[in-house]
């Protein structure tokens, strides 16, 4: 009897000492997965530049971003330029990403925003990949889920695992989260943001119009008293040459919003390349070329129609045709006399009460 009571009693306290190894263990986890750390681990990183970024919808849709002729461009879109920055931005993040492990093996992944149509695959792969094949000399690929509310950072997991993270930064701020008509990365504006002459800032803009002689606009800077800093008198102005002829000032506020329309006038698509020869860029009706801060002049080159109606214009940095509406026409390529000193229209003026633009009488194409 003394017996089976010591050995009840060596079973009883293996059992415990088993019990608190297994909590200590479990614990242990615990306090690992809580831990923070790398998302994106020095392995799969270190030493992989990225050449393509691959964006996936939830519903299946994919857009490719990569590098061509020192621009980042939506490879599937016509090679239209992308908004470079961000596409930086997306991977040096994904890169620098810090987090936990919420859950190993979450029951349901579309309580984090996971598994739903506005969840965002986004790979990284590099020069060798495959366009066709998604795990093609593959860096990484994350799954993007919902915003952490009231702080900064998502919900993500890494393709392919269970394990749901919360991480510092949010991808889907970047990609956007809701289904657009464009890829989201793409630049909207006729002159990329990526074009090195935008900065600091744009230095001259000569217009050419069709039977008329060539005008060009320069920026200079310019001596303000104290007083006038104060009184927000801007530093530089605009000075206008007509041909050959001698400078004159302009007016202002209209060389201002005209030149700030350039840089971020919108285009409505990119026309496939083949139709250039059937667009009249042979015998252009306006051109404007942007001298900026850095790299090649950007020429902006009006032809003719579009099979749509709209107008077709070629740009010279992206070597792209796009289409604008034609209420472009006017605002891209006005006569000088909008900037003459004493010109009171400001067609540029995105208030909404300033007086319309002035006609623009070109060549009918």
């Amino acid at each position: 009897m003394l017996r089976r009571v010591v050995i009840l009693a060596a079973l009883l306290l293996a059992l415990v000492a088993v019990d608190r190894s297994q909590r200590d263990a479990a614990a242990e986890r615990r306090q690992d997965a809580l831990r923070v750390r790398a998302f994106v681990g020095a392995s799969q990183r270190e030493g992989k530049s990225v050449a393509v970024v691959r964006v996936q919808d939830g519903d299946g849709k994919v857009h490719l971003y990569g590098r061509q002729e020192g621009l980042w461009r939506c490879l599937d879109y016509r090679s239209a330029p992308a908004l470079g920055d961000r596409l930086e931005q997306l991977i040096s993040g994904l890169y620098e990403a810090q987090g936990v492990v919420l859950s190993e093996h979450p029951q349901q992944p579309h309580d984090y925003g996971l598994d739903v149509p506005s969840m965002r695959t986004i790979s990284l792969h590099g020069a060798a990949v495959d366009l066709k094949d998604p795990a093609s000399d593959l860096v990484v690929a994350i799954d993007v889920g919902a915003a952490v509310v009231g702080a900064d950072g998502c919900y993500a997991r890494v393709r392919g695992e269970h394990a749901i993270w919360t991480i510092d930064v949010d991808p889907g701020s970047i990609t956007g989260r809701e289904p657009t008509a464009r890829p989201s990365l793409i630049d909207p504006a006729l002159v990329p943001a990526a074009w090195p002459g935008a900065a600091p800032r744009v230095q001259s803009i000569r217009v050419a119009r069709a039977g008329q002689p060539s005008y060009q606009l320069d920026i200079r800077t310019r001596e303000v008293s104290p007083e006038e800093a104060m009184q927000g008198v801007p530093g530089f102005e605009w000075i206008l040459t007509r041909g050959g002829g001698p400078e004159e000032k302009t007016a202002f506020a209209p060389a201002v919003g005209y030149s700030g329309h350039v840089l971020s006038a919108p285009w409505v698509e990119v026309l496939d390349s083949a139709l250039a020869p059937t667009l009249g860029f042979d015998a252009p009706r306006a051109e404007v070329t942007l001298t900026g801060g850095g790299g090649e002049p950007c020429r902006l080159v009006l032809g003719g129609r579009t099979p749509s109606g709209r107008l077709a214009v070629l740009n010279s940095v992206s070597r792209l045709v796009y289409e604008v509406e034609p209420a472009e026409e006017a605002l891209l390529f006005p006569p000088v006399e909008a900037f003459a000193e004493g010109a009171t229209a400001n067609p540029w003026d995105t208030r909404g009460d300033a007086p319309a633009a002035p006609p623009l009488a070109l060549p009918p194409r």
